[in-house]
């Protein structure tokens, strides 16, 4: 492939970034500072993940221009169980509980979806999710997702085979809770 091709798309690319770098500082709450640190740390996060392996560095730039950061102190509710679902988050740092019926079932760390499994079933809320340190998450609107992978079935497969990765590492984590629980 001859050069000029080549700095056509990363030209491309670069006013894809800019146009990212604006959107993240109106929308998503980061200061300028913060836009080039924050998207490189969210990509290089996401991309070294099982659950976004098989998604390109285009894709997962898309992904992080329909989300919106979301900062918790440790002790702050990001779930409650039994709410209705309209959203789902990606944890990027911090540590968070799970509770059900008030007691604790697991804890998450990062990467890893939270809030996944209502918005995809129709159901509501069934756990509480709780910060046990100071957190930073991305948050998905259903509605936005839903947009974006109807115009992009390829990340749209790739985001759910991510998501059964994650759901089949946390049902391993269970197994293993519990296998523990019983033999003491």
């Amino acid at each position: 492939m001859d050069n000029s091709c080549n700095e056509k798309r990363r030209g491309g690319f670069d006013r894809r970034l800019d146009r990212l770098d604006a959107y993240i500082e109106r929308r998503a709450g980061f200061e300028k500072r913060d836009i080039v640190r924050h998207r490189q740390v969210f990509i290089e996060k996401l991309k070294i993940t099982e659950q976004f392996l098989s998604m390109s560095e285009d894709q997962l730039y898309r992904m992080l221009l329909i989300a919106s950061k979301v900062e918790l102190d440790k002790g702050d509710y990001i779930i409650n169980e039994g709410d209705a679902a309209d959203c789902m988050y990606i944890l990027v740092d911090g540590l968070l509980r799970v509770e059900h019926y008030g007691k604790v079932i697991g804890a998450v760390k990062p990467i890893a979806f939270v809030g996944e499994v209502a918005p995809i079933t129709n159901n509501s809320r069934i756990a509480t999710i709780i910060a046990d340190s100071d957190c930073v998450l991305m948050r998905f609107s259903m509605d936005e997702l839903t947009r974006l992978f109807e115009s992009d079935k390829d990340l749209y497969q790739r985001f759910l085979a991510g998501i059964i990765t994650d759901l089949t590492r946390k049902v391993q984590a269970s197994n293993e809770t519990i296998a523990k629980t019983k033999s003491r």
